[in-house]
């Protein structure tokens, strides 16, 4: 005889399988609000920005990362100020300089709010040790940019989607 905590309208309901939650259970559960980066823009966690390429994905990146490191708002939007690393793996440091006066004109910046880098090893060839050791250096995290990803991602003979799905296992 069937217990009456595994029928539903006189039918067995399937079992649980480890991973796996029930949408009755999955509904009942209390969350903590998510944490925002931006608020209405950018949540915490793994977030990839792609598009066709000179479409000024960089510059929205700039832009965001200063804006995260004063905790200026950014389009409006409230920002929560923090730590950030930018891994700008196409630039220079003159041109990255340039680019933050054209963004911001030339007004002094908090030390060790934000960090730049213009070379980085890949993922895995010390690149993800390096971004754990840069992380316990700093109080307050709010986002590491990699741009792009792909001076970083390990060596692959794989179609591009597969490339991406295992670079993030390695940023996970």
């Amino acid at each position: 005889m069937e217990s009456d905590a595994n029928l539903v309208h006189g039918r067995q309901t399937p079992p649980v399988l480890p991973g796996t939650v029930d949408a009755a259970a999955l509904m009942q559960k209390q969350f903590s609000p998510p944490r925002w980066v931006i608020q209405g823009l950018l949540r915490e966690g793994l977030v990839v920005l792609a598009g066709r390429p000179k479409i000024g994905k960089s510059w929205f990146l700039l832009q965001l990362s200063l804006a995260v490191a004063s905790g200026h708002p950014l389009f409006d939007m409230g920002v929560e100020k923090g730590c950030g690393l930018y891994l700008a793996l196409e630039d220079t440091q003159p041109r990255l300089q340039t680019c933050i006066r054209q963004l911001r004109g030339n007004p002094p910046l908090s030390p060790g709010h934000l960090t730049f880098a213009t070379e980085w090893p890949r993922l895995d060839a010390g690149g993800l040790k390096k971004l754990e050791a840069w992380l316990t250096t700093v109080d307050n995290c709010r986002l590491i940019i990699i741009d792009t990803l792909q001076k970083v991602r390990p060596p692959q003979k794989r179609a591009p989607v597969s490339t991406v799905k295992i670079t993030m296992c390695w940023l996970t």
